[in-house]
């Protein structure tokens, strides 16, 4: 399994409006996509600051290698 941590720009809805999330795309068995969990935690508290989300997201990146 491969991980990568990247910051991903989420549109909520179709105003144009989006949010930058720091995410993390994993690979397994071929297949790519984003750790949801992660993810839809972020959405539902991205109003927390950017700090407190970039140490959540590395806290799972480390617990996962």
């Amino acid at each position: 399994m491969t991980l990568v941590k990247l910051l991903t720009k989420t549109f909520r809805d179709n105003t144009g409006r989006s949010i930058e999330l720091y995410s993390i795309l994993i690979e397994h068995n071929g297949e790519t996509g984003l750790l949801y969990p992660l993810h839809e935690y972020q959405l539902k508290n991205h109003v927390m600051n950017r700090s407190y989300l970039y140490q959540l997201s590395s806290q799972y990146f480390t617990k996962a290698k």
